[in-house]
């Protein structure tokens, strides 16, 4: 993972503490992972699926179905009847899938494009998609889950109020750590302000 290039999507700039017009951040990259690290406590899933979401974090992910199948089995522990390991495998990938494409999954039949060709090569909009996505319904999201586990859709409107939860608390995480490292980015910059 490159951590430069994961600062820079979530918008941390060095903040210049002296009153120079330089230009040249006196927060080093040291400083800022520090930033990021403090407010890691907050959320750890939240972080997860940022990095995940960001940069196609593998390490990210992984980390991330573990905490997502620790959660799934927390919140089936009332759960009547069995259920396989890999249906928390299947919860915790559709949830991801979810949460980091909030618009929806990119339109397999146009590629996000919007128009497709048909057979005598006219530009036609795409019958299956609304603006390049494919927005979460209950098929997608179906879909999603049976490429893991594949079961009816009888047996998956079982998972399905698991899964919305898991969405819900995933969503919530990722939240608390934005919002957490925007407080701190406020808070160095009114000290800033305060030293300048």
């Amino acid at each position: 993972m490159r951590i430069e290039k994961l600062i820079g999507k979530f918008g941390l700039k060095g903040i210049n503490y002296a009153p120079s017009t330089g230009g040249r951040a006196l927060l080093t990259l040291e400083e800022q992972l520090a930033i990021v690290g403090l407010q890691w406590r907050v959320s750890p899933a939240g972080w997860l699926l940022l990095f995940e979401e960001v940069q196609s974090d593998e390490a990210s992910r992984k980390q991330l179905i573990q905490i997502l199948m620790g959660e799934a089995n927390r919140l089936m522990e009332n759960w009547r009847g069995t259920y396989p390991d890999k249906a928390l495998i299947a919860l915790a990938v559709t949830a991801i899938a979810e949460c980091s494409q909030q618009f929806g999954a990119l339109c397999p039949e146009c590629n996000g494009t919007v128009y497709t060709k048909n057979k005598r090569r006219i530009t036609r909009k795409c019958p299956a998609c609304k603006d390049g996505r494919v927005p979460w319904t209950n098929e997608t999201r179906f879909a999603k889950f049976a490429q893991v586990l594949p079961v009816p859709f009888s047996r998956f409107n079982r998972y399905k109020p698991i899964l919305e939860e898991l969405v819900r608390w995933l969503n919530d995480g990722r939240t608390a750590a934005l919002l957490s490292v925007q407080q701190q980015i406020e808070l160095e910059e009114r000290e800033a302000r305060k030293v300048a």
